[in-house]
């Protein structure tokens, strides 16, 4: 289970950087993010001019829906899916598979007082934040008229891709039982007994046909599929700061600087950023992993499958190399534990890699996957997407999913893990 170096192709090393705020402390291994407050002025004007523009894409994408964009509107304790920061008067609209979790973890921290530092300290289930119906007249008032305001938007054909991959390729028990199961039945109408309650190889293109379905029929989709307009409706409610998950890095170091500025009381900390964004990934998918031995005399798929679903899970997301090999065996799946899993990973992490190069691994993987969608059903997606493309100003027809004149590396497959061979 030991990882060879010289199994790398490519050993050149590129250090990544989340935030450019981000800078070692000098008594310190600590990584802190800091109030940057030698930034020139204009720097800080340029990006408030770039989300004014942000602000103006959403207006007009809101009239080529027909829907009237007011420049302010006050939020009521009937505006639903906002969650609040009480103490700094900040209030977010989170989206799933749109970086919800880290800033949901953020606004925690912040919320705090400093007695936490650090959203990596914090589970799912420790997040602790206001909805608007906890606000009182006085606190729904400051928040109209002090309040800060933000919203995060990502490309609709990567974050429909991002919940299949998370929640149907990779290992979880309760999205296989409440959409794979129907899936397999709906779309492939395969009534096996092996999918009674799980449905746990679905295709990519099952999926999307399967959403396409519901869609077109008028039934729920659940929030993780469903369009980020229906979750969070920037036309009816003023958002100050528009952030896109393409440019997270600079919209969180912007966002966190000037919160620090604003706030004696902010004191978000990092050990290692990426190291820490990466294990917490991990720690949870292998979670997610281990919990499926308990069906797999049910589901009749081998394990060791499953495990390959969690390495390539971290390659798709561009955090390992496609290039460092699954460095598990059939062999090893009787005796295999969470940990081993663990320091399998940790190993790998700490092999030179072009970092630039792995993260492309995020969009080979995305074309990979909608290339193996009909072109028919691709035109029934754009639809489906295309409020939140106009919206939030996407491409609606990227010629890299819709152009089938090109072919597709196969060289090496990301979702290599649905066949029991």
């Amino acid at each position: 289970m030991i990882i060879n170096k010289d199994q790398i192709k490519d050993n050149r090393i590129l250090p990544f950087q989340m935030f450019n705020a981000i800078e070692k402390h000098q008594n310190s291994k600590a990584f802190v993010i800091t109030s940057t407050r030698t930034t020139k002025q204009d720097s800080e004007n340029d990006r408030e001019h770039l989300y004014e523009e942000r602000r103006h894409v959403i207006n007009e994408g809101c009239k080529k829906i027909n829907r009237t964009k007011l420049d302010r509107t006050e939020i009521s304790s009937s505006t639903a899916g906002l969650i609040i920061d009480k103490v700094h008067s900040i209030y977010y609209c989170p989206i799933p598979k749109v970086s919800s979790t880290f800033w949901k973890r953020v606004l925690t921290v912040m919320a705090s007082r400093g007695k936490l530092n650090s959203p990596f300290d914090i589970s799912l289930g420790g997040v602790r934040l206001a909805k608007i119906n906890d606000l009182s007249k006085r606190e729904l008032n400051s928040l109209n008229t002090k309040g800060t305001s933000f919203i995060v938007a990502r490309n609709p054909y990567a974050r429909l891709f991002s919940g299949y991959e998370n929640k149907i390729y990779h290992s979880n028990l309760m999205f296989w039982k409440l959409t794979g199961r129907q899936v397999v039945h709906v779309i492939r109408k395969d009534n096996n007994d092996v999918y009674n309650n799980y449905g746990f190889d679905v295709t990519f293109p099952e999926f999307i046909k399967y959403i396409l379905y519901l869609h077109e029929s008028g039934l729920g989709i659940n929030g993780h599929f469903r369009p980020m307009l229906s979750l969070c409706d920037p036309c009816s409610i003023y958002f100050q700061y528009f952030v896109k998950l393409e440019t997270l890095s600079d919209d969180a170091r912007f966002l966190i600087t000037k919160w620090r500025n604003d706030f004696d009381d902010v004191n978000l900390r990092f050990e290692d950023f990426e190291k820490e964004t990466v294990l917490d990934t991990a720690r949870g998918h292998v979670n997610f992993l281990f919990s499926t031995k308990k069906v797999l005399d049910e589901i009749k798929f081998p394990f060791i499958k499953i495990m390959l679903r969690t390495w390539r899970d971290l390659q798709i997301r561009g955090y390992l190399s496609k290039h460092i090999p699954f460095p598990f065996k059939e062999t090893d799946v009787e005796t295999v534990t969470k940990e081993e899993y663990m320091e399998a990973i940790k190993t790998a992490l700490k092999i030179p890699v072009n970092r630039t190069e792995v993260k492309l691994q995020r969009k080979e993987a995305l074309i990979q996957a909608y290339r193996q969608v009909p072109i028919k059903d691709m035109e029934r997606l754009r639809q489906f997407v295309l409020e939140d493309c106009l919206v939030f100003g996407y491409d609606d027809r990227p010629a890299e999913l819709f152009d089938r004149s090109k072919s597709v590396s196969r060289e090496f497959v990301y979702l290599d893990g649905l066949t029991k061979k």
